[in-house]
């Protein structure tokens, strides 16, 4: 096994519901238990998050965090742009929110982005959009079926020296179930860029379209996958092939029991 060496924290961490500014460039953080909100960009020297740490973007606006130094995110802890995205129609004649240009989804269609949502009824999935390379833009909503599609996945820059991944940087498509009222189409997969010198750890980037839950044999569609890109001069450890997901959602009847052959499209890991 490899041996990892965990430094013991000197200073007591930041913890509780508190916004990130800009107030805080130029400094190391350390953060526990409590969400976190980055509400403009970030510029640290380290960055490290202990379990039961959230960091979050805000809607419809990019989550940019440049760290010199090391970028820790241990097991437990997390950097989350899911539920961000483009917003899911909220009427059954709107479309799911997509960027400008891009033909949003309709009727019982998940929302796109990398990846196709898929149909499950008479509407029109939305068309697939972003880079490959370099994926800047969120996660297509869902379409309206008697209540609210859900939002794709957010977006998040990541630029730092090192980055020590045990836990999960996420921007998934929401997820939607009838089991709770929430029928409309879910959102897909969002965007996650890291530009790195190190990457490490066993953890996992996470950019899946949102999964839906229904009973009664009534679904509507799951999100199709989001675009993840990984620019590192080294891997140490870290396997993309196996820790990065960009999976299309899926449908579920009520006991969690896939419902075969109804998947959204898969989006992108470069």
């Amino acid at each position: 096994f490899a041996e990892r060496v965990v430094s013991v924290p000197t200073t007591a961490p930041l913890s509780g519901t508190q916004n990130l500014t800009s107030a805080l460039n130029g400094q190391g953080l350390l953060l526990g238990t409590g969400t976190f909100t980055v509400t403009e960009p970030l510029a640290l020297t380290s960055l490290r998050l202990l379990k039961g740490a959230v960091v979050k973007g805000t809607a419809a606006s990019a989550l940019r965090l440049d760290v010199s130094g090391t970028l820790m995110v241990q097991c437990g802890a997390s950097i989350s742009g899911t539920n961000l995205g483009y917003a899911g129609a909220t009427t059954s004649t709107a479309l799911g929110g997509a960027r400008v240009g891009v033909l949003g989804s309709s009727l019982d269609a998940g929302g796109s982005h990398g990846g196709k949502g898929s149909l499950h009824g008479g509407g029109v999935a939305g068309d697939v959009y972003g880079s490959v390379y370099v994926p800047q833009l969120s996660g297509g909503g869902g379409s309206y079926d008697y209540t609210a599609g859900g939002a794709g996945g957010g977006v998040l820059q990541l630029k730092v020296g090192e980055l020590v991944l045990d836990g999960v940087i996420e921007a998934r498509g929401e997820t939607r179930a009838l089991i709770s009222s929430a029928r409309g189409g879910a959102g897909a997969g969002g965007s996650v860029v890291v530009d790195a010198g190190v990457i490490r750890g066993a953890g996992a980037i996470d950019v899946s379209g949102g999964d839906f839950v229904g009973c009664q044999s009534t679904w509507s569609g799951a999100g199709g996958g989001g675009r993840a890109a990984l620019y590192a001069t080294t891997l140490s450890g870290f396997d993309p092939a196996t820790q990065v997901k960009a999976w299309g959602g899926g449908l579920y009847s009520c006991s969690m029991a896939p419902i075969a052959g109804w998947y959204g499209g898969a989006g992108t890991v470069y």
